[in-house]
């Protein structure tokens, strides 16, 4: 969510600063050819979020045209014929490594090479596939246009909150804050294969406690407060999850 939100102020950072230059009369003035008298505002910004998705949506990491003496590498650049090759999300037949891969350092000349993973001779009209990387699903979706079947791109967040009306809410609130967790509106990432946080049972202990075990709330983060809580905690998890 926070990275969606940097690129939009990325796209509305270049807008602003791109429309004054490359306004309707400077186009004119640079390309007699293109008729761009119509063009207003918006226009321009619908061209500016296109030329940011399509250079988004086809780059590769990759130290080409990065000089040996420069110290950082340019993380996103774009791979004539490379970018045309569609993703598949378990078998991919062809693999590259545009970052490690050169055949020669030479500043001038970078090259690398291409594997086709299948043994033998590929037949007239096979489609071959590219990887685009294990990435979760939001960060497919939202570079790519679409989600991966690969059960490694399977995340997703769950927001919890814990509900005003409860008589010890203010208690529990307290006792969430003391450990960093939002009382409203915590957001939890949720990756299929991977423990989630270590704070999400505990939130659930917490919320499923007494007035008597909210004494020492903060015992719910090193294990077990009693049977009933912890099968109560649990239960609300998995409802949770459920619903998610």
């Amino acid at each position: 969510y926070n990275e969606l939100n940097e690129l939009l102020d990325q796209v509305d950072v270049a807008t602003e600063i791109f429309e004054p230059v490359l306004n309707p009369k400077g186009w004119k003035q640079l390309f007699q050819a293109i008729e761009t008298e119509n063009m207003d505002s918006e226009d321009f910004a619908f061209l500016m979020r296109g030329a940011f998705a399509s250079v988004i949506s086809r780059n590769f990491d990759s130290n080409i045209g990065v000089s040996s003496k420069m110290e950082q590498r340019e993380p996103r650049v774009i791979i004539p014929l490379l970018d045309i090759f569609n993703h598949h999300p378990t078998a991919p037949s062809i693999s590259f490594d545009a970052i490690n891969g050169f055949g020669t350092q030479d500043d001038e000349g970078r090259s690398f090479g291409v594997t086709v993973a299948k043994k033998g001779p590929v037949a007239f009209g096979t489609e071959l596939f590219n990887y685009y990387g294990t990435k979760p699903n939001w960060d497919m979706l939202t570079t790519y246009g679409f989600v991966s079947s690969n059960p490694a791109c399977q995340e997703s967040t769950l927001t919890t909150n814990l509900a005003p009306s409860d008589p010890l809410f203010s208690a529990k609130k307290d006792a969430l804050a003391r450990n960093g967790i939002k009382a409203q509106g915590q957001i939890w990432d949720v990756q299929n294969g991977k423990e989630p946080s270590k704070l999400l049972l505990p939130y659930f202990r917490i919320e499923a406690m007494d007035a008597s075990q909210l004494q020492n709330a903060d015992m719910a983060f090193q294990g077990e407060i009693s049977e009933d809580n912890e099968r109560r905690a649990k239960e609300a998890l998995k409802e949770t999850l459920g619903v998610r």
